[in-house]
């Protein structure tokens, strides 16, 4: 593998040493130093020790020792050098062995930063002045990948616990390396946040099946409580068996347009609130005629209204109701749920008014969060609605 290494030259008489040692038991095929005017000497007399060595050399000098943050402005900018010269963040090996405390923690930090294979350190029985015994040197390696990989996750959790699923996946489609232990878990999350986003799009069949499918996964456990995720199985299959509209898809709706609500989508949560309204209606009529309301019977309209349906009529003679029209039948047939909604009618119309006006409907007005919230509260008081299917949140790190 070619591999490169980009390495600090410290002072003291041991960093030449110590630096030979590392090169030599990692075999690059390109080495990058980074030394200052006070370290040149030891520079140069290590250099003499690689010049029949098959690797090519390339220095860079940086005299900032203290200042951490300039330090490491400096050195990401020679990382993306050694990227630029085609090698990839897993061909990169940063070694702080020799160098003052801040030019070791600068180097660390921005190798973190590029998620480059490996760093490096080496260590070993030290003497009664601090220095490494020859011979007894070993090299300490550590990936940064754990790092890269939780500061990652950490975004995408974020993501995710504020219903915005898609950009949960896209986060993790862009970590280039996931280190090794977590990939499994990275995957399971990956799943989930795909199952939610079907759920938030309505797709209850490939939501119910990814479900299904991740749910076995024992580290499901380690995400989310097991009797939350039976309770969300139970009502995609319940959801995804339904081909007409129903009561277990009205409070999943009412459900989703909270979350609209919660993520600042006003226009989108009351278009939600409309269609849960209108639903409302067509389960009543389905449930007293099994008929639908679109292709609803003109002989079945009641005697006070046959005139205004009249001009409806299709060729088939029927009548495809609007939202007030069906509560209007409702109320002439006396439906208990008919006399909830015209308790609250001027109300709710007004509600209606500002939904047939917005930018999803008839109108470019945009509706505020008061009137999406307002909307909201009055069909949870007409209807007895409440947000059944409440979406899980990652509350801990996740590595």
């Amino acid at each position: 593998m070619n591999r490169a290494m980009i390495i600090t030259v410290g002072l003291g008489e041991e960093a030449s040493s110590t630096i030979l040692f590392s090169i030599k038991k990692q075999n690059p095929v390109m080495v990058l130093f980074i030394y200052t005017d006070e370290s040149k000497s030891n520079l140069d007399s290590l250099l003499p020790h690689l010049q029949n060595e098959p690797i090519k050399i390339e220095t860079r000098k940086h005299n900032e020792i203290d200042d951490i943050e300039k330090i490491a402005m400096k050195y990401s900018k020679f990382i993306q050098e050694l990227k630029e010269k085609s090698f990839s963040s897993s061909d990169i090996i940063a070694d702080y062995s020799s160098g003052t405390k801040p030019m070791a923690a600068a180097l660390v930090y921005s190798a973190i930063e590029h998620n480059i294979e490996s760093i490096s350190y080496v260590y070993g029985t030290r003497d009664a002045k601090g220095k490494v015994k020859k011979k007894s040197e070993r090299i300490h390696s550590i990936s940064p990948n754990a790092f890269y990989t939780d500061r990652k996750m950490d975004q995408a959790i974020h993501f995710f616990n504020n219903h915005q699923y898609s950009s949960a996946i896209e986060i993790v489609d862009s970590i280039s390396s996931i280190h090794p232990d977590y990939e499994e878990k990275v995957s399971v999350f990956k799943k989930y946040s795909e199952l939610y986003m079907e759920w938030e799009h309505f797709n209850f069949e490939n939501a119910f099946t990814i479900l299904n499918t991740v749910s076995k996964n024992k580290l499901s456990n380690d995400l989310f409580k097991k009797k939350l995720i039976e309770e969300h199985k139970t009502t995609l299959y319940k959801l995804q068996m339904t081909k007409d509209a129903c009561e277990e898809m009205v409070f999943d709706l009412y459900s989703n347009a909270y979350r609209r609500i919660q993520e600042g989508k006003y226009d989108d949560a009351v278009a939600r609130l409309y269609r849960c309204l209108e639903m409302i209606g067509q389960v009543a009529i389905f449930q007293k005629y099994d008929i639908k309301n679109d292709k609803f019977p003109y002989s079945k309209i009641p005697k006070n209204l046959k005139i205004h349906f009249k001009s409806k009529k299709n060729k088939d003679n029927t009548v495809k109701m609007s939202l007030l029209e069906t509560f209007q039948i409702l109320k002439e047939i006396s439906h208990p749920i008919s006399k909830k909604f015209f308790e609250r009618e001027g109300e709710i119309k007004k509600l209606l008014h500002v939904r047939n006006h917005s930018i999803l409907a008839h109108g470019i007005k945009p509706i505020t969060q008061k009137k999406a919230e307002d909307l909201f509260t009055i069909l949870a008081e007409v209807f007895d609605l409440k947000c059944t299917t409440k979406f899980p949140k990652i509350e801990f790190s996740f590595i």
